[in-house]
Order: structure tokens, then C-alpha cells, then sequence
């Protein structure tokens, strides 16, 4: 059975950003302990000569997914409360090669099908760099490599590219004569020939009746605003200290925040979209299209 013929008979794909950046990419690149990574490393920047070692008594990597530095440090003593308890905004996938005391530092903020603006995504990445920039000096990093990875078509939507970026589409072709048969690169193939079909097409008629989920502030803000019934969700509500440090931060634009088009919703943390979008508007002197 070809793999799309088994995934249209069985369980849909999974279309979660997490599962590209925790699952498939992990098991791409970390495969026969990191032994195709320099592949990565060599189109990244070509001058870096790295050796990579992986058993527990000689060791020089650290490889992690959903790093958060903050969750992390805490207890650490190398980090303090009152150093890290700002940093929460960190890459999707992060690692650390100290080679020879020399040491790199890579981070990746990965988008998959999720279609942010390119302001957006910037915004993202300057607030990950206040984070890196931090490590980097704090841990002595010689070099540090900070990327978003990309479909390569969302690349192509944007007018103007300020940031640095590396495509999935170049994942799988410096992954391409890794093997015959590879599950999660297969995998991968397919994500990005489906791309068009499992992008998201975010609309109103996606919130049925008693309907829920989660969305991003500013997919709320610019494509849900006509949708009048809607009820966004935050732990103390319109006016709690979470909110309001959500748009006094920027951070609601990225936020996911809970969503229903449930009326009878049971508690004060629900407040209506007209809400949502005039808190927005009077914090930033007017409207945030």
C-alpha cells in the first residue's frame, strides 16, 4: 500500500506543527546518533567543521525540542530566577555542539502549516534572539545560527525576507540518499507534496455550532472579527494581568488562545471577540490590520 493511499483509508494526517518539529525532524536528523547532521551543519555555513560525539563518556551535543529556557533553568546553578523568569520565548528545535570548548549554538523556529505574516514570524524570531543573545554570552557561544525552517511556499507568499531561513524542501534533499526507504523522510515528502492541499484555510464556517479550539491572536483578530458569536478565552478573563500582558508585550499576536461559539460558557476567563479586537485597538492607538 503507497503511504497516501494507507493515510486516506486510515487516520488522517497529522497536521500539527509539534509532530514536524518533535517527531519528524528529531528522527531525521538525530538517526545513527547524529551520524548525517554535519549535512545540515555544512549548508548552514560550509566553514564550520564539527565533530560530533555520542556515547555517554565522550559527548559533545545537546538536542532538544520545546525548549523552554525558563521551565528548564529553574533549580539550574548556572541560571537564576531573576535572570530567566522573562525568557519563555525560545525556537522549536534547539541544540548545542561544544566542540574542543568551542561552541555553536543552533536554533530553529519551525513553521509547517501554520501560515503567519511575515512580520509576525520576525517578531517571533526578535523575541527568541533577546533569549539566544542571552545563552550566547552566557555560556560563552562562540557562533550562534538562528533560522526559521519553512515550507517553501510559504516563503514565496512573503514580499520581503529579512530574517534567515532554511526550507523543508532542502531538508529533503540533503536527506535524499540518506536511505531507500526512510519512514519520517518519506513522511516529510509527503507533508510538503500535500502542502497545498493541508495548508491552513482558516474560515468562519470552520466554528460549527458549539464548536472549539485554538487560535492565534491575530488569525482572531484579522480573519474571525465579522464573526460576532465568537468567545475568546484567557485565565482572568478581558481584564486579568494575562491579557494585558499579552497585548502590552505584542505576544497576542502569537498567542493561541481558546475559542467557542458556545453562549453559555461558565466562567468569567470568556469574553466576546468585539472585546478581544477593542482591547487591541485601544492599547495600539487604533486598528492592527
Amino acid at each position: 500500500m503507497f503511504l497516501n493511499e494507507l493515510i486516506e483509508n486510515n487516520l488522517p494526517f497529522n497536521r500539527k506543527e509539534r509532530f514536524f518539529t518533535g517527531t519528524v525532524f528529531p528522527l531525521i536528523f538525530c538517526q545513527n546518533n547524529f551520524q548525517y547532521l554535519s549535512r545540515f551543519i555544512q549548508e548552514i555555513d560550509p566553514s564550520l567543521k564539527v565533530n560530533i560525539k555520542c556515547t555517554m563518556k565522550n559527548i559533545n551535543i545537546q538536542f532538544f525540542t520545546e525548549y523552554n529556557l525558563f521551565e528548564s533553568g529553574i533549580g539550574s546553578k548556572k541560571f537564576n530566577y531573576e535572570e530567566i523568569h522573562k525568557f519563555r520565548d525560545t525556537p522549536d528545535i534547539l541544540f548545542l555542539i561544544d566542540d574542543y570548548h568551542k561552541k555553536h549554538l543552533f536554533a530553529l523556529e519551525a513553521k509547517m502549516y501554520d501560515t503567519p505574516s511575515c512580520d509576525s514570524l520576525q517578531k517571533q524570531l526578535n523575541n527568541q534572539q533577546i533569549v539566544l543573545e542571552y545563552l550566547k554570552v552566557k555560556l560563552n557561544i562562540e557562533k550562534l545560527y538562528h533560522y526559521a525552517l519553512l515550507p517553501k511556499k510559504l516563503v514565496e507568499s512573503y514580499t520581503t525576507v529579512k530574517f534567515k531561513y532554511i526550507t523543508w524542501e532542502k531538508i529533503l534533499e540533503l536527506f535524499k540518499d540518506v536511505s531507500e526507504y526512510n519512514y519520517f523522510i518519506d513522511i516529510l515528502k509527503f507533508a510538503v507534496d500535500n502542502y497545498s492541499d493541508l495548508v491552513s484555510k482558516y474560515t468562519i464556517d470552520q466554528f460549527g455550532k458549539n464548536s472549539e479550539g485554538r487560535r492565534k491572536g491575530i488569525e482572531i483578530y484579522k480573519k474571525f472579527r465579522e464573526l460576532k458569536i465568537m468567545r475568546v478565552g484567557r485565565s482572568g478573563g478581558l481584564n486579568g494581568d494575562s491579557f494585558s500582558e499579552d497585548i502590552n508585550s505584542g505576544s497576542w499576536q502569537d498567542f493561541q488562545y481558546e475559542v467557542s461559539t458556545k453562549t453559555d460558557l461558565p466562567n468569567r476567563n470568556w469574553f466576546s471577540i468585539k472585546c478581544f479586537i477593542k482591547r487591541i485597538n485601544e492599547t495600539n492607538g487604533g486598528d492592527c490590520t
